[in-house]
């Protein structure tokens, strides 16, 4: 009897022993037990602690990345306008090389041709007049025509014309003893072999490789008037001659006026 009571009790203190075990295996953690802290009594295990550290870590570099609310919403120092980094687009970025300047005196009333840094003519022109004056600047071809006539002035004609500017062209003139001085309403006149001359060389270097420009001030002064020696009158020549009668009234030399139902 008393063997049974002393086995009895050496059973129960064993269940008692592996109840706790098999209630929380190794590596689970266990709850608190009473009156004790959770510091205390929590277990974590390593891959726990490690999957935590991980995704720490990863909050951090998100918080990073976020801008500081604190600091407002400026930009940082690196950020630089998208002006600074888009370069400005040039005019003609396959700009081709002058070849053929052609330089206008108007001053001297001479057009200087240059190629290639050698002067090939020296020709004299005819520039716009009083009142139409040539304008100065540096130019390009724009068009060319071998035979033009001007719609502004009674289609007068414009042989071997290279338009440079508007209507203002360089071309030829059959008045040739009009050039070395103003002459013209605007446009650059040359002689007619001259124009030929200057159409072919920009016909061959290409209007883009052509370069005219018209400098200095032409002389043109006030504008001429006619003056003469003024025409002699014979006094023997002179008729004596009375003003016509007014109406209404009779005329010694005709004799009275008709009615006037009959005029």
């Amino acid at each position: 009897m008393r063997l049974r009571s002393a086995m009895g009790v050496a059973l129960a203190g064993v269940i008692f022993l592996i109840s706790p075990a098999a209630a929380n295996p190794i590596g689970s953690p266990t709850e608190p037990a009473a009156g004790r802290s959770v510091s205390e009594a929590a277990v974590v295990s390593p891959d726990a602690t490690k999957a935590d550290q991980t995704s720490s870590a990863g909050a951090d570099r998100v918080e990073s990345n976020q801008p500081n609310s604190e600091e407002g919403a400026a930009a940082p120092s690196f950020v630089t306008p998208a002006s600074l980094h888009v370069p400005v687009p040039e005019r003609n970025q396959f700009k081709p090389k002058i070849t053929l300047k052609a330089i206008v005196d108007l001053t001297k009333q001479r057009m200087t041709v240059i190629s290639h840094d050698k002067v090939l003519h020296v020709w004299p022109i005819s520039s716009g007049r009083s009142g139409y004056q040539t304008p100065n600047g540096v130019y390009h071809p724009q068009w060319r025509a071998r035979m033009w006539y001007s719609r502004q002035y009674d289609n007068a004609p414009m042989p071997y014309a290279v338009f440079f500017h508007r209507g203002y062209a360089v071309h030829g003139t059959y008045a040739t003893g009009l050039l070395g001085r103003p002459a013209s309403h605007g446009c650059i006149r040359l002689s007619n072999k001259n124009a030929a001359t200057f159409f072919k060389l920009v016909e061959q270097h290409g209007m883009e490789s052509t370069q005219i420009v018209v400098q200095g001030k032409a002389n043109v002064g006030p504008p001429k008037v006619a003056k003469g020696r003024g025409r002699q009158i014979d006094p023997r020549r002179v008729v004596n001659q009375r003003p016509p009668a007014p109406r209404g009234y009779v005329s010694y030399r005709y004799g009275a006026p008709s009615p006037w139902w009959t005029w």
